[in-house]
C-alpha cells in the first residue's frame, strides 16, 4: 500500500527531470524490501513512510515536525 500511495498521491507534487537532482530541490526515494521508506530531499528534509502494521517499537522517532495519517490510529500507537 505504501508504494501505492507513493506512486498515485505523491510522485506528482516531487521535482521532476533535471530538477530531481537539483542540489537544494532535488530527492532520492528510499526502498527497503522493495517497499518505499522515505524521501530523502538534498536540502535535508526526510519524508518517512510509516504503518501501524510495523511493531509500535519500530514506530518510534527522534524529533518529529508532522505526522500525518489516513484514518485512525489505534490508541496504542
Amino acid at each position: 500500500m505504501v508504494n501505492a500511495e507513493f506512486d498515485t498521491k505523491w510522485r506528482q507534487f516531487l521535482p521532476r527531470g533535471e530538477m530531481k537532482k537539483d542540489p537544494y530541490y532535488g530527492w532520492k526515494e528510499k526502498k527497503k524490501g522493495g517497499y518505499i521508506t522515505e524521501i530523502a530531499f538534498n536540502s535535508g528534509v526526510h519524508v518517512y513512510f510509516k504503518t501501524y502494521a510495523q511493531d509500535t517499537q519500530n514506530l518510534q522517532s527522534g524529533t518529529c515536525d508532522a505526522i500525518f495519517a489516513d484514518e485512525e490510529l489505534p490508541m496504542e500507537h
